[in-house]
């Protein structure tokens, strides 16, 4: 049987013209997202709701997903095996700080752990160990006025769902 006439159940007005497509807020919010995903994840990592625009939503939701949760924590893991490695052996010379790295082994494994668990953990603690590993400022790669323990020490305490709190 062919339907003859409009179509009622499609969206009409504004929302229908301003669509972007069938994902969340369509390739323009995406690629704006992309540009600015170091900024939203400083946001996040400093507490701002993901629900204050649209994206610090989309940016913790691609926080949230399983591969760049697995990406962050296999990122953490190499940067102790290379701490560990003999310099000489290498042929170049590491980008972590060898020295801290290695003394902080075993709060770094334990938040590459911590990430790759199923319970959920929190944005903001998903924004900092993010920003641990694919921040070139931070203290993972260089001095920075804020030891490497305190940086972990802190992803790891953000990691943790507050109850009843809107970001989990």
């Amino acid at each position: 049987m062919k339907l003859r006439g409009p179509r009622r159940w499609l969206p009409r007005g504004p929302l229908a013209r301003h669509s972007r497509g069938p994902l969340l807020g369509g390739a323009r919010l995406r690629f704006r997202t992309w540009r600015r995903a170091t900024q939203l994840t400083q946001a996040l990592a400093g507490g701002a709701e993901p629900t204050d625009s649209d994206g610090l939503s989309l940016r913790a939701g691609q926080l949230r997903t399983v591969k760049t949760q697995a990406g962050v924590a296999c990122s953490l893991r190499g940067a102790v095996r290379l701490s560990e490695l003999p310099p000489e052996g290498l042929g170049f010379a590491p980008l972590v700080r060898r020295g801290p790295v290695r003394r902080c082994r075993t709060e770094l494994l334990e938040l590459a752990d911590r990430l790759t668990e199923d319970e959920l953990v929190d944005v903001q603690g998903l924004a900092k160990a993010w920003l641990l590993v694919r921040d070139g400022g931070s203290a993972l790669f260089e001095p920075t006025g804020t030891p490497l323990r305190d940086e972990i020490a802190a992803a790891l305490a953000a990691l943790e769902p507050s109850v009843g709190h809107p970001r989990r």
